[in-house]
């Protein structure tokens, strides 16, 4: 899979997958956030699957999550998940996480600390069925 960064968008970082020979693998050119990438499938020809994936890594810092949490879920835009990825939480992460009732929100919890955001950042990206990743920091 080739993951192409998508520039002036802010204040997350997005980014659009492609898997290598597949149509639309070449390079990706900066698009306006309320341009429609022709490259991207018809929301409805993904029925089951968002358009957006949005990862927030955390590490025991559950105080922040519902602020990060709300700002995703209050967007006008709904055609997305959230993914919550935790690397290897000990404190009351899951239980914030799962105060919220929205369909759209996962909790991933590594089993381990890896003590890197890369780790979360990457199980997230295994995890994610958007085709346009969204990061998003915990305390963001």
């Amino acid at each position: 899979m080739v993951v192409h960064c998508i520039s002036g968008i802010a204040p997350s970082l997005f980014l659009e997958r492609h898997e290598p020979g597949s149509a639309g693998s070449e390079p990706v050119s900066p698009v306006v956030p309320t341009q429609y990438n022709a490259r991207m499938p018809e929301p409805s020809a993904v029925a089951a699957s968002p358009r957006v994936t949005v990862i927030i890594p955390t590490y025991n810092w559950s105080s922040v999550l519902p602020y990060s949490i709300g700002s995703v879920l209050r967007q006008s835009f709904t055609d997305f998940e959230l993914l919550v990825v935790g690397d290897g939480c000990t404190d009351d992460s899951e239980q914030v996480v799962a105060a919220n009732a929205d369909p759209r929100l996962r909790w991933i919890n590594l089993p381990v600390n890896d003590g890197h955001q890369s780790a979360p950042n990457n199980q997230g990206l295994r995890q994610a069925r958007g085709s346009i990743i969204a990061y998003l920091g915990h305390d963001d």
